[in-house]
């Protein structure tokens, strides 16, 4: 009985022992400004890649730790074998929760609303209910998750406040239904003042693709009326942005494609745009394009294409011939 109890005994004191002495092994500085707990020098580090990897991979999560505690940091502190492990609790002191406290930043701001529907000054208004979505911002090919930061709603005045963040750069965007959404990016290296961000209300562009009637010899009772120009079906309608607007700001991909139906007519709904370019394409016509600028909720916008085929005869009512000539091509070239 003597003899397991001083067996008990021994192995209670060699596990002290153990992890005593990994205990003792304290780092010599954390992640950032701080002491790292892992330790090249302890002899069983090489064994424990997982729980190396778990406990750095703790430690470069250490805003979202001190976050959820600002007191204790709990970490293992160096390593484990079979039964035997370690771990402490590290109490932050005053000073150093005050400088971590000083290093974080603000993103702050309001959401406004402005457009032509709003013509009595002041000529913005504050957007209720509009979220902002802050996440990390990963540069193309590190391969890194983008990771979340978290959501606001702005109040009745428009205002939001993203606080305590680490000294990163972000991405973020502001969404409000109805309204053409706001994708940027913010860095947090300095502090920021409050920002204002404009919300502009999505826009509509309609109309009618026509092509004129008249083909081959021009009739003698020609008149406009008789040959008006026709809704044609299946023409290619494209919008995309325009020249100035793929400048400055920087380009965003928003293009938009439809056909138009039976009766020539097309739309585009939620149109993020003011100024887009409209392109038209049909087999036999000529190409349209031409710049519209989308001032009013819903823009009206009707096209006439213009013939591509061989030269037309044209007949004089005494039966003479006439010279051929081409459909306009422009004012640059009107007849080619």
């Amino acid at each position: 009985m003597g003899t397991r109890i001083f067996g008990l005994v021994a192995v209670s004191v060699l596990l002290l022992v153990v992890a005593g002495s990994v205990l003792a092994q304290d780092a010599a500085s954390f992640w950032g400004p701080y002491p790292s707990p892992v330790d090249d020098s302890n002899p069983w580090a090489g064994r424990l890649v997982d729980a190396r990897q778990r406990l750095e991979a703790s430690i470069r999560s250490y805003w979202r730790v001190y976050e959820a505690n600002p007191w204790d940091y709990y970490a293992l502190w160096g390593a484990y074998y079979e039964y035997v492990y370690a771990y402490r609790w590290y109490r932050w002191t005053l000073s150093e929760y005050l400088k971590a406290n000083r290093a974080r930043r603000a993103f702050t701001g309001r959401v406004m609303r402005r457009g032509p529907e709003i013509d009595l000054p002041p000529y913005e208004r504050p957007v209720e209910g509009s979220t902002i979505t802050l996440s990390t911002h990963v540069p193309p090919g590190q391969g890194r998750p983008v990771q979340l930061i978290g959501r606001r709603t702005t109040g009745a005045d428009g205002r939001f406040a993203c606080e305590g963040l680490a000294p990163d750069t972000y991405d973020y965007a502001v969404t409000w239904e109805g309204f053409a959404p706001i994708n940027a990016r913010i860095s947090l290296a300095e502090p920021q003042p409050e920002r204002t961000i404009y919300l502009e209300k999505m826009r509509v562009l309609e109309g009618v693709v026509k092509v004129p009637q008249m083909f081959g010899i021009l009739p003698i009772d020609y008149t406009p009326d008789r040959y008006a120009p026709r809704p044609v079906a299946n023409a290619k309608v494209t919008i995309g942005p325009s020249a100035v607007i793929a400048i400055y700001p920087p380009p965003q991909v928003w293009t938009k494609t439809v056909h138009t139906g039976p009766d020539g007519r097309f739309r585009f709904e939620a149109v993020p745009l003011t100024e887009v370019q409209l392109t038209v394409e049909l087999p036999g016509y000529r190409q349209y394009a031409q710049i519209v600028r989308l001032e009013r909720s819903v823009t009206v916008k009707d096209v006439v294409l213009t013939y591509d085929g061989p030269p037309i005869p044209i007949a004089r009512p005494d039966g003479t011939a006439a010279p051929e000539v081409r459909p306009s091509a422009g004012l640059d070239d009107p007849f080619r």
